[in-house]
């Protein structure tokens, strides 16, 4: 999973890079259009910078950093980290965070990994919407008295009943590429912050996943 977030920015400046060398060479370039297509591939470097750093951050040896914090403030970090992947995927992004939430006491990059690993899956997911359909919708809101829920909605193709049961168990996956980690690792993630991680199909068709954090470790 990781592999493949870092390797998107990578391969969108390689194809930004060649654009421009094939400009250079037919001799018909314009200085400005070779500038916005340098600023792009500039844009795509600091993105993989960004991912690769918390990478680092999420995989070394250390103990989780939890602290107060606002759920609203990670899943608003998260898109930004995600938006240019869901341009180039034309899927829409609508954020309906719940005003007042109590903080949380969690640990910012786990929580900001089940998020973008959800928004990766809803974006895959959609792959064959009618481009005017692909639309991700971020949600949260207080669950109940003892936790707050993030849910993230996708117009795609659905998760199939029978296959349902396992979707959560390691190496199990539908991708051709896929290891089957990445919704395991999640759920661990969720519930080392004692709560839950579930999927629900949509009445008019894709998924939506749900995960709640706990409250009663908060300040």
């Amino acid at each position: 999973m990781l592999a493949h977030q870092i390797n998107q920015p990578l391969s969108a400046a390689i194809n930004y890079t060649r654009s421009c060398l094939r400009r250079l060479k037919s001799g018909n370039s314009d200085p400005g259009t070779l500038i916005e297509i340098m600023e792009q591939v500039s844009q795509e470097n600091a993105r993989a910078g960004v991912i690769i750093q918390r990478v680092r951050e999420f995989v070394k040896m250390r103990e989780p950093n939890r602290a107060p914090t606002n759920v609203n403030s990670i899943v608003e970090e998260t898109l930004s980290l995600m938006r240019s992947e869901a341009v180039k995927h034309n899927v829409a992004i609508a954020f309906e965070p719940a005003a007042g939430l109590p903080q949380v006491n969690a640990d910012r990059v786990m929580v900001e990994q089940v998020i973008m690993n959800l928004l990766k899956n809803g974006i895959e997911a959609m792959h064959d919407t009618p481009a005017k359909q692909r639309e991700l919708r971020v949600r949260t809101e207080l669950n109940d008295a003892n936790s707050v829920r993030v849910s993230v909605c996708d117009h795609g193709h659905g998760i199939p009943a029978d296959l349902a049961d396992n979707l959560f168990q390691p190496f199990f996956t539908t991708k051709r590429e896929g290891m089957g980690l990445g919704l395991n690792i999640c759920r661990s993630i969720v519930e080392f912050h004692g709560g839950t991680l579930w999927a629900m199909p949509n009445p008019d068709g894709g998924s939506t996943f749900h995960f709640t954090l706990s409250l009663e470790s908060a300040p």
